[in-house]
């Protein structure tokens, strides 16, 4: 499939990026929180025509798969890793790509948030808005699928969620369903988890991202 780089400079000016003065096909984006610059993400298209992302300063970047806008859920990705900066998460504490042994192979996670003294909190994996997001949320909810898996990359890991986002027409529609993994604790994982789940019981989604929310302390009550 070919890549519409005028869509994707569209996106990025949708999610707040600018041309870098003095250069061509360079867009950046200063992260602020607390009225700050706290660090700056670049995406260069002379490296690379589907725009290499330069992140900035995070705390690691398992690998360069998602390091550019091919795949739209890259843009979902690079949107979430703003949000989470800005909503006071710093960039030092998100762990890009995050390597994680999943049985006999190796698996990446697309966002990891740690605590301040390095315990993993939160697992987070980028999906398409709409239909793709929607299969693995209904997935996630029933504690199974691939992001579920991601909860053998510790288990001091307090939330996993899926995340999404429509960029499109000068607006961002973010989306997120992110669960807690209290009862995968206390049963020893979501597999043993699920054998006592009756039919209609599912994980709700009890943790929220946002600017105006308290960074590692943001539940969702019913």
């Amino acid at each position: 499939m070919s890549i519409n780089k005028d869509l994707l400079k569209e996106q990025l000016l949708i999610l707040g990026f600018t041309p870098v003065d003095g250069e061509v096909n360079v867009y950046s984006r200063k992260l602020i929180f607390n009225n700050k610059v706290v660090d700056t993400v670049t995406v260069d298209f002379n490296a690379k025509s589907t725009g290499q992302i330069n992140w900035g300063n995070p705390k690691t970047v398992g690998r360069l798969t998602s390091s550019d806008l091919s795949k739209p859920e890259y843009m979902v990705q690079l949107y979430w890793y703003i949000r989470l900066v800005e909503s006071g998460y710093s960039p030092e504490n998100i762990a890009i790509e995050q390597p994680v042994q999943l049985g006999h192979k190796d698996g990446f996670i697309d966002l990891v948030v740690f605590t301040p003294d390095d315990k993993p909190f939160m697992a987070l994996d980028a999906k398409n808005y709409g239909t793709e997001a929607n299969k693995y949320t209904k997935a996630l909810k029933a504690s199974q699928g691939q992001v579920a898996s991601y909860y053998r990359f510790s288990t001091n890991l307090e939330y996993i969620g899926v995340i999404s986002a429509k960029i499109e027409h000068n607006s961002v529609e973010p989306s997120s369903y992110i669960v807690s993994t209290t009862q995968w604790k206390k049963y020893g994982s979501p597999e043993e988890y699920t054998k006592t789940l009756e039919n209609n019981l599912t994980l709700p989604n009890v943790f929220r991202i946002a600017p105006n929310a308290v960074p590692y302390n943001e539940k969702i009550i019913y």
